[in-house]
């Protein structure tokens, strides 16, 4: 939050971004020092957020995002002089209490810490909200709402590389970083991100900072946390009930050890195993010994 609202200063003290030459105009933004400095801020916590999301669940993740959302209005209006009115107090609250919401309830939303994703639903959800991100911009201009619009698209490109970040996560430790560079997700990744960075530097222009802020990472958090169970494979509640057991012995034989005899195996807790031999034989005598004493 706090590179955002450098970001904020630093735009709108700079000439108008325009869509028609999105790198030119925005490589103007970077003239400002504020604008530089929430940049360099904005990339450290992106770093962050990637490695957070390559180690824990993806609900995890937003939700910690969302509750970022209360220090907002706390920063914008302590440390940036910012006039937050009381609705907009309310509503960041509400936001980052229905995101935190939405994290905890929402069943199958990432609850492992690396992704378990099909390819079709992958590419179709990222289709799908690529398009919305794309038509919220174009019809921006056309629309009093300029601002807010804006504000939605970027957050929307931002979920599509959130989600691909979450998805690319999954080949870690099994592929070369020279195939994760040259993956398919990654150019995902870095065209997402760059396209939100343009078009949220664009609604901070336009509109104020809180509100622009809350929306970008509203529709951002929103659309990441509902690809977990959208995007992730499905599993049958019969197959988890077949597996869960299976990984429960696992875990128990690893926790007791090895048998430290040779070629025996260890009973199981609770009892002795069914001996292999006769018990005569265990006892020590031959076959002949316990015949004649029978006899």
């Amino acid at each position: 939050m706090l590179g955002f609202l450098y970001k904020h200063r630093g735009a709108v003290a700079s000439p108008p971004v325009e869509m028609r030459r999105p790198v030119r105009t925005s490589l103007a933004l970077f003239r400002a020092p504020a604008y530089t400095l929430g940049i360099v801020i904005a990339v450290g916590g992106w770093g962050l957020h990637v490695a957070a999301l390559s180690l824990a669940p993806i609900s995890l993740v937003q939700s910690v995002i969302a509750g970022g959302l209360v220090l907002l209005t706390v920063t914008a209006d302590r440390l940036f002089a910012h006039e937050v009115t009381r609705r907009e107090w309310i509503g960041v609250a509400l936001a980052a209490l229905g995101l935190a919401f939405l994290a905890a309830t929402l069943e199958g939303a990432g609850d492992e810490a690396h992704s378990d994703y099909t390819e079709a639903r992958l590419v179709t959800y990222e289709l799908i909200v690529a398009t919305a991100a794309v038509a919220v911009a174009a019809a921006a201009s056309r629309g009093a709402r300029e601002g807010v619009m804006l504000g939605a698209s970027a957050g929307l490109f931002w979920a599509v590389s959130d989600t691909a970040i979450k998805a690319l996560s999954s080949e870690l430790g099994d592929a070369t970083r020279a195939a994760i560079l040259f993956s398919p997700l990654a150019a995902v990744i870095a065209l997402a991100s760059a396209i939100g960075l343009v078009v949220s530097a664009r609604s901070l222009q336009i509109d104020k900072a809180v509100p622009m802020i809350a929306i970008t990472s509203v529709a951002a958090s929103a659309l990441t946390i509902a690809a977990g169970p959208l995007v992730r494979r499905a599993v049958s509640r019969r197959a988890r009930r077949r597996r869960g057991p299976c990984r429960r012995v696992r875990a128990r034989d690893r926790r007791r050890g090895p048998d430290p005899r040779p070629g025996r195996r260890r009973p199981p807790r609770g009892g002795l195993s069914a001996p292999s031999v006769p018990v005569k034989w265990q006892l020590g005598a031959s076959p002949q010994a316990s015949s004649s004493v029978m006899s």
